[in-house]
């Protein structure tokens, strides 16, 4: 019996039923229709290959043009707009896999992603006074952070796409009741 979204009982995702307890996602018809045919053209591996390509002559570009240094009116901003979106992400994250929602995976692999930038950024535009904080920061929280993020994403991808033994009806988690 199929247990995709275009199945006779209305398009339930498999992964919603990971807890026994929340109730069944159900996709609106159109969405529905769109996953039901290919999930992805085949002409978007090959546009994101070629954008890719695209970035490493712009990447030479900045690296022969950009100054050492700069000034920014907005930096506080930018790092304080920054670092709300990371505590919306860590918060969404959080409430997703509390949940046991399919939706974990997306949101903690941006969770992970925004985690990666932040150490990055923390540690490439600290000053001698404040790199051996940021490095710190970067080795201790945000990069180990970032690697659980991708360890919820990859389990919940895995508890998604694992079949049930009986073959029958929605994905459930090892040791769930029938």
């Amino acid at each position: 019996m199929s247990t995709g979204p275009d199945d006779a009982r209305g398009g339930i995702v498999p992964a919603a039923a990971l807890d026994a307890a929340a109730p069944p996602v159900r996709l609106p018809g159109v969405i529905r229709a769109v996953v039901a045919r290919r999930a992805v053209a085949r002409w978007v591996p090959v546009a994101y290959l070629v954008m890719s390509l695209a970035m490493l002559p712009w990447i030479v570009v900045l690296y022969q043009t950009l100054p050492d240094r700069a000034l920014s009116r907005n930096y506080r901003w930018a790092w304080v707009g920054f670092d709300v979106l990371l505590m919306l992400a860590l918060g969404r994250t959080a409430w997703l896999a509390w949940r046991r929602s399919p939706f974990v995976v997306n949101v903690a692999s941006a969770t992970a992603t925004l985690l990666l930038v932040d150490a990055w950024f923390d540690v490439m535009t600290a000053n001698r006074r404040t790199l051996v904080e940021a490095c710190v920061l970067a080795l201790l929280v945000e990069l180990p952070l970032a690697v659980l993020s991708l360890l919820i994403a990859t389990r919940a991808q895995g508890m998604i796409a694992m079949p049930r033994p009986d073959g029958d009806g929605p994905v459930r988690r090892p040791g769930d009741p029938g």
